[in-house]
């Protein structure tokens, strides 16, 4: 029952309002303003910050965008690896230095058990085990740090936008960073033990195959990881596991010529190291290796970067 003092109203039906006469203008697609920059300008906006792809950008150009932020921005990730690595040993007297001297007493104390073990002269192991254990930290840093890269730095990829790309390479960086201070221990090695020639020069284009190489399976396992954070723990069980079914603390030739030596021609970490290994020994690489070695850089480029532009998007959601 309606009140007798209330009035209902009827809705206006034929409002005279005026609508604005301005024009409205909108803005073209955003696809078709990135597409009329021309290259140049285009790296130079995205690395100035002023342009970032997201959305409708295609999972590759996204990809090229991060690679030319990494290359704008190599120089800080560099000063921030190096910051990493000093607060690492903060506080401490010899800082990185005692990953050097942790590394060499492994290798002299290793080695003479092995010279006992397989009776073999200490200058046949130093050498090579010295060799083995350094470039095998450096794989190790990059595969079972680089399994929780995104998770790690949860915080602050949630509060700045960056190249999610930046973290492994800043990873890599770090890894180059303790590998050149256990190199003191491999050249002191080496040069008692005449291991230096021309075919030392050959450890440039093997480091360099093994920097591109470890890039896109950190940025793999970051990926996967932040989703499946099991993935973790399956590498850092695995990285255990190949430690001893990889020729560090072994030679191939102790293996003989029948099955056994497929455990390490099977192996790919074996060709990872040798090729770097063998340049500081003054021994020269096979074709074998090369052509192995520069297989699995560039498989593991093609699925590695696929699988991490494929999820780039999601991994702020999943971290």
């Amino acid at each position: 029952m309606i009140s007798p003092d209330i009035q209902t109203v009827e809705p206006a039906t034929n409002l005279d309002v005026e609508l604005p006469q301005t024009p409205i203008f909108l803005p073209e697609e955003p696809m078709r303003l990135v597409d009329s920059l021309s290259r140049a300008e285009r790296a130079q906006a995205i690395s100035e910050g002023l342009l970032y792809e997201s959305g409708r950008a295609s999972r590759f150009r996204v990809l090229v965008d991060d690679l030319l932020i990494l290359r704008a921005n190599l120089g800080l990730l560099m000063w921030r690896a190096w910051l990493d690595t000093k607060a690492r040993y903060r506080r401490s007297f010899l800082g990185p230095w005692w990953l050097t001297i942790g590394t060499l007493t492994f290798v002299v104390g290793y080695s003479v058990l092995a010279g006992f073990l397989f009776n073999r002269p200490l200058e046949e192991f130093l050498g090579y085990i010295a060799c083995g254990v350094v470039i095998w930290q450096m794989i190790t840093l990059m595969l079972t740090e680089g399994s929780k890269v995104f998770v790690a730095n949860a915080s602050e990829i949630k509060s700045v936008r960056t190249a999610l790309l930046s973290y492994p390479v800043k990873l890599l960086i770090k890894g180059l960073i303790s590998f050149l201070h256990s190199m003191p221990i491999v050249l002191l090695v080496v040069y008692f033990t005449d291991g230096l020639n021309m075919n030392t020069l050959m450890l440039f284009p093997g480091l360099l195959l093994l920097c591109l190489t470890m890039v896109p399976i950190a940025a793999m396992l970051g990926t996967l990881a932040a989703r499946f954070r099991d993935i973790e723990q399956v590498v850092s069980m695995l990285m255990q596991f190949s430690f001893y079914m990889t020729p560090l603390l072994w030679k191939v030739e102790l293996l003989g010529d029948g099955m056994g030596r497929w455990i390490a021609l099977g192996n790919p970490f074996y060709y990872a190291i040798t090729i770097i290994r063998n340049p500081l020994l003054g021994l020269p690489i096979s074709n074998q290796v090369w052509i192995v070695t520069i297989a699995v850089t560039v498989f593991a480029n093609i699925i590695g970067y696929a699988i991490f532009a494929r999820f780039r998007q999601r991994l702020p959601y999943w971290i």
